[in-house]
């Protein structure tokens, strides 16, 4: 395949519309390197792992690590001998024995060497508190609340107990423990689906509890919760969302992040009106400092993520979704799991390349600028699935701009990139690089240089969704120069796209 571009400035603009022999409507987006808005969060993380998937995991761009799932290391039942369990080892009624200050009632072995894992990793421990999901084919866990006896059932003071010690064993090495200084403790998961048989009610005190134990040895930990079930977060069952959040406020208990999840969502968009409603309840109530997580996400659980994560309707729909945590007032944001973007033995699929590029920009550069050509819709998530999302972000010393379009769900095919406000002379040399997902392609690379200026316009045709174009720009110093007449040559001679068959 011919190695082509269609990158140019205003003078090759003029040149590749002249020898169009195609009409056609463009998608405008502007873009003013001036204009600074924001920061590209380095907020990314996931669920279980990292097993064998760590340097694969770091190329995603995953900072955060949640000890969730692993059926073992990490839930507390586990690693304490809270439960007495029967012969197969599944755990049946409280232990009256146990005792949190004991060092000889844990066995941390199997919670240290997974924790050991992720450090090693070069991630950052999530600690969830809680447990797994029930699998037969490890030892079940017990979903009953950690009551302090079967004769008072709104007292937590040896789970409490427990908690703080967990957080004293990986941070202040208690019990031969370890100094990981893990910030983050996420107290249960999903209450009100089948990880918690008790009540509303039980979960606060239990939070309560949890909470006032863990600042009473180290106020900087920042504890929160629920992971609150899905119909929780669209508002379904509201007592683990506002009634908790209630609760909180009326008994002066601290929470330094709400954690929810989302599954299944039609429109990627939705995440912002969920999490505008949650930050407006925790303002509301006085916890303008909390932060908001969504510590699970995917766009389901079922098989066809089989064909969904390896498609460009699976790349834009992920990349829509990181997109719109990016604008919306979201702390942390963990895949389930980890490894959700590989298929089999396939790793690098249209979705792992569109969360690639996500983390290059954040890693090269940072600084948001002022984009406009976004489609979105507030409302009606489940009937319109219209989206088309724009981030252009430059580079510290202004050397470089990357833009990411999506175009989950629009008609837009054609686009003119408009970039206006440039620091570069017109002799200066931009190197431009595409990588293109659409039906055809997998995040293949195309590469021009052309001629700088304060302006540049740039064409990219045959877009139409679902698609994904990353587009990288960056001021090459005299070194690196390369002759630029067999590139216009390239632009006048091979349109139309080449890279589509049809």
């Amino acid at each position: 395949m011919k190695k082509v571009n269609f990158l140019v400035g205003t003078i090759l603009a003029i040149l590749f519309l002249l020898c169009s022999t195609k009409a056609f409507a463009q998608k405008q987006i502007n873009i003013d390197f001036a204009a600074e808005v924001d920061t590209i969060k380095n907020f990314l993380g996931g669920n279980k792992g990292p097993g064998s998937y760590g340097t694969y995991l770091n190329e995603l761009g995953m900072r955060y690590l949640r000890t969730h799932d692993y059926h073992g290391a990490a839930d507390y039942c586990f690693y304490s001998s809270f439960w007495n369990t029967d012969e197969s080892g599944n755990f049946t009624t409280i232990n009256p024995s146990f005792d949190p200050d004991n060092p000889l009632h844990y066995d941390w072995t199997e919670t240290d060497n997974q924790l050991m894992q992720i450090i090693s990793g070069g991630f950052e421990i999530y600690f969830r508190i809680g447990v797994s999901y029930p699998n037969p084919m490890y030892p079940m866990a017990t979903y009953e609340p950690p009551v302090d006896s079967y004769l008072d059932t709104l007292s937590f003071s040896r789970f409490a107990e427990l908690c703080r010690r967990t957080v004293m064993h990986y941070n202040d090495g208690w019990d031969d423990g370890y100094y990981y200084d893990i910030k983050y403790f996420e107290l249960w998961n999903e209450p009100g689906g089948i990880f918690w048989e008790g009540s509303a009610v039980q979960y606060c005190r239990m939070f309560q509890a949890v909470s006032d134990s863990i600042k009473s040895f180290d106020p900087s930990i920042k504890i929160g919760g629920p992971g609150a079930v899905p119909t929780t977060t669209i508002g379904l069952h509201p007592e683990y969302r506002e009634g908790f959040i209630r609760f909180l406020d009326s008994t002066d208990t601290d929470i330094d992040f709400y954690s929810w999840h989302i599954y299944g969502a039609k429109n990627p968009f939705c995440l912002k009106e969920y999490a505008d409603t949650i930050r407006t309840l925790l303002d509301i109530s006085g916890f303008i400092d909390a932060e908001i997580h969504i510590t699970e996400v995917n766009h389901n659980l079922d098989s066809t993520l089989d064909s969904f994560v390896p498609s460009p309707l699976g790349a834009a729909y992920y990349l829509s979704l990181v997109l719109t945590a990016q604008k919306s007032p979201v702390d942390l944001f963990l895949w389930y799991p980890c490894a959700a973007f590989s298929v089999g033995d396939i790793l690098y699929t249209p979705s792992a390349n569109s969360m690639i590029a996500f983390h290059l920009m954040q890693e090269e550069t940072p600084i948001i600028v002022h984009s406009t050509g976004e489609e979105v819709i507030e409302g009606h998530f489940d009937t319109d699935t219209t989206n088309f999302m724009v981030l252009a972000a430059k580079s510290e010393d202004e050397n470089k701009l990357y833009i990411l379009v999506s175009n989950y769900h629009s008609d837009n095919v054609d686009y003119e990139v408009n970039i206006t406000n440039l620091p570069w002379g017109f002799a200066d040399s931009i190197e431009v690089r595409r990588n293109l997902i659409v039906d055809t392609l997998n995040f293949a690379e195309f590469v021009d240089t052309i001629s700088g200026g304060d302006s540049l316009t740039i064409f990219q045709p045959d877009m139409a969704a679902p698609s994904v174009l990353f587009l990288r720009l960056q001021k090459l110093s005299p070194t690196n120069v390369r002759e630029n007449i067999a590139d216009v040559i390239d632009v006048v001679d091979v349109f139309p796209n080449p890279f589509n068959s049809a």
